[in-house]
């Protein structure tokens, strides 16, 4: 429990990193960000069993598009891959 505590602590940190790190990742690194689409409204911390349903659904449906397009080396955008462009 300690360490969970300790984790809940440091969440904040960790998470301005885990930004930071993407939006400057290093020359070797590609950072491929699947995220839900600007409609869907959800909070992170959310208990709402449908609304996680839904986001665990498209985040799927995101990446099996973004896999699919990297096959044929045609990577799509985070909107093509949820179907909104």
């Amino acid at each position: 429990m300690f360490q969970s505590s300790t984790q809940s602590l440091n969440r904040p940190q960790i998470y301005n990193d885990a930004l930071q790190f993407m939006d400057n990742p290093p020359a070797d690194c590609k950072v491929t960000i699947l995220a839900p689409s600007e409609h869907f409204k959800i909070r992170a911390l959310t208990m709402d069993k449908l609304k996680l349903t839904l986001g665990y659904r498209e985040g799927k449906k995101a990446a099996g598009a973004h896999l699919r397009g990297i096959k044929e080396n045609e990577p799509l955008t985070v909107a093509q891959a949820i179907g909104g462009v």
